[in-house]
């Protein structure tokens, strides 16, 4: 069970689930684009029609992980900065990148898990939900955790 604000349990993830099997849009494409930056991290903006992204979101934020941080951002993390940088000069750069056009199809959503103190440490797939059957599959299901499916 979860001992910590941030911990995730099983019935968070019972929460997640049912979520996604209701709010969730049938598999869609997205578009990987313009490079742009957080104050800690430059990305590439993630866009997708008819707001996929944002259901996703909707269904996996809600309670009880909502997270009042701020709006979210689709994105694709391209690094981090290792120092302190001017941001007019950062930004002049990346607006001069060419944008890509690359463009993914989505499927499916996966539960991942990592060690956070193992900064580059492995990260695994323990379950996915496939968007178009609606279903979960386990890969690796935590021992304590019930199944789900």
């Amino acid at each position: 069970p979860p001992q910590h604000p941030d911990d995730f349990g099983p019935r968070a993830f019972a929460t997640q689930l049912d979520a996604l099997t209701t709010l969730a849009p049938a598999p869609f494409e997205i578009a990987i684009g313009q490079l742009a930056s957080f104050s800690s991290a430059p990305f590439l903006a993630v866009t997708a029609p008819q707001n996929a992204i944002g259901q996703l979101h909707q269904a996996l934020a809600g309670p009880p992980r909502d997270d009042a941080s701020g709006p979210y951002t689709p994105h694709v993390t391209v690094g981090l900065y290792a120092d302190v940088w001017p941001t007019s000069a950062v930004q002049a750069r990346l607006d001069a990148f060419p944008a890509p056009t690359l463009r993914c199809r989505v499927d499916r959503v996966s539960l991942m898990h990592y060690v956070a103190a193992e900064i580059g440490g492995p990260l695994s797939v323990l379950a996915d939900f496939d968007l178009a059957r609606r279903q979960l599959a386990w890969h690796r299901r935590p021992a304590a955790w019930p199944d789900f499916t």
